[in-house]
């Protein structure tokens, strides 16, 4: 009886929420960081590091909104975009 009762517990779980988020691929041989600003406000919004590509999250299936910059670690302005990213789309940096 307790197999049962665990059996259908476990069979009442369905798979979550899925979540699909903007993403941001860094092409350059050089790790880059991402930059928001929301009305004067500049947040860090990603690090990413060279060759790779990272999931914004924190936006649950949202496009982004806000003016992004993304800089070197040395604070050099390799990209900007005032466009939005939105869920499964894919700002590729090629600095």
């Amino acid at each position: 009886m307790a197999l049962a009762a665990a059996t259908l517990l476990v069979g009442a779980c369905g798979p979550g929420e899925e979540f699909h988020e903007p993403k941001i691929s860094n092409l350059g041989d050089e790790t880059i960081v991402v930059y928001v600003d929301s009305g004067g406000v500049v947040t860090t919004l990603a690090t990413v590091a060279a060759g790779t590509a990272v999931g914004l999250s924190g936006f649950n299936n949202l496009c982004t909104q806000d003016p992004m910059v993304a800089k070197t670690l040395g604070g050099q302005e390799v990209a900007s975009r005032t466009e939005p990213i939105c869920p499964d789309e894919v700002w590729t940096i090629e600095p």
